[in-house]
């Protein structure tokens, strides 16, 4: 994670505590701290938060595109056409998140939680072209119009 334009902190090996990479030693456990090291884990830490960041957008743009869809009931079919576009959008943002979390080989609490973030935007986004499909063919089969 990047704080400034010099700081950068990441995990302590020995103790999980966010410490500074330009620090020789943990402030909380004293452990030595190699600076190589230290850049490697800052850069790792600072692709984790962009996931975890780029995966909450995806969620967000996923719950947009189901309200915009609720909006279909007053505003018409129009509107469900937008919350597909929204959701097709989420949809491409979580897969793409999900396949540079692959990508990382490392096992973080927060690298997890931007999985399982990504995997409900999904499931979030995916709920409005389903039912989009499912109204459209329950229409079909019991011959409902939905002109006006």
């Amino acid at each position: 994670m990047i704080l400034g334009p010099s700081l950068r902190v990441y995990a302590c090996p020995a103790c999980k505590t966010t410490v500074n990479t330009i620090a020789a030693f943990c402030p909380h456990c004293g452990g030595a701290l190699d600076p190589k090291l230290a850049d490697e884990r800052a850069d790792l830490q600072s692709s984790i938060s962009q996931l975890y960041s780029d995966a909450d957008f995806a969620l967000i743009v996923g719950g947009m595109a189901v309200t915009v869809a609720v909006w279909t009931f007053w505003f018409g079919a129009i509107v469900l056409l937008v919350g597909c576009i929204l959701s097709g959008a989420a949809v491409f943002m979580a897969l793409r998140v999900m396949a540079r979390i692959a990508r990382l080989k490392a096992e973080d609490a927060d690298l997890k939680r931007a999985r399982m973030v990504a995997r409900r935007a999904l499931g979030v986004a995916l709920v409005v072209p389903v039912t989009a499909v499912v109204v459209v063919v329950l229409a079909v089969v019991l011959g409902i119009s939905f002109r006006r």
